[in-house]
């Protein structure tokens, strides 16, 4: 035992620890978002850093060490799988990323090489049925800075939904209704060659599209404000 007073894990469902012989690296998740924190032996017990990151809108699963860097796979919304890469410190070294479909529980192993092997369960055709599917290193790449913001959006309102057109440029968009929470159906997430939505709204809802990529979206959007069209009355002859 290396500490008869254990550290108290608060927040949190699940944990996965790694190590490279000197240190730990200790994944604690919960049902939204995770956090690492570096775990040191000391002749006294435990020395626990405070979380050397944390990410919201996000889970994690495993962890592993290949022999330079500690490796954290996550599934992101938008058809991102993440591999985050700690070093001995704790400091975020590099974020990779690759696209993927829908995936769940992602698990990562590596070798004695240092290669390192993601395996998720994606969906796959037909609908509602899974594969397992291996992503190696090589097939991910480095994430890029973000995005510009999205512009010249513009609302037409028809019955309880708003149709929104924007211009932009950037992997993947998101939408949201300023007006509604997100667990009210205030927010979607689009692919990048989508510039169109169909949003539940009213008159006076502000509508806001943000670029997005796999590391984040831009602070600010391309922001429109639903209208009311005026209608054109027939006129008799």
């Amino acid at each position: 035992m290396l500490d008869k007073t254990p550290y108290r894990v608060l927040n949190a469902i699940s944990a996965r620890v790694a190590t490279s012989g000197s240190e730990f690296l200790l994944l604690l998740g919960d049902y939204e978002s995770f956090r690492a924190v570096v775990v040191h032996t000391a002749a006294n017990g435990l020395s626990v850093s405070a979380p050397v990151m944390t990410v919201v809108d996000g889970r994690a699963f495993d962890v592993t060490w290949d022999g330079a860097y500690y490796d954290v796979p996550w599934p992101g919304v938008g058809g991102w799988l993440h591999l985050w890469r700690f070093d001995r410190s704790g400091k975020l070294a590099q974020k990779l990323f690759t696209t993927v479909s829908n995936s769940y529980s992602p698990s990562v192993a590596a070798n004695d090489a240092g290669e390192v092997a993601t395996d998720i369960a994606e969906e796959a055709a037909p609908a509602g049925v899974s594969r397992v599917r291996i992503y190696f290193g090589s097939e991910f790449e480095s994430v890029q800075p973000v995005f510009t913001a999205p512009t010249n959006a513009v609302s037409h309102l028809s019955g309880s939904y708003a149709t929104v057109t924007w211009e932009g440029n950037a992997p993947g968009f998101l939408v949201e209704n300023l007006s509604l929470p997100s667990f009210a159906g205030g927010m979607q997430r689009l692919p990048g060659d989508v510039h169109e939505a169909s949003v539940y709204s009213k008159v006076g809802d502000v509508i806001r599209i943000r670029a997005c990529g796999p590391d984040d979206c831009t602070p600010d959007g391309a922001i429109t404000t639903i209208h009311s069209d005026p209608r054109t009355r027939t006129v008799r002859r």
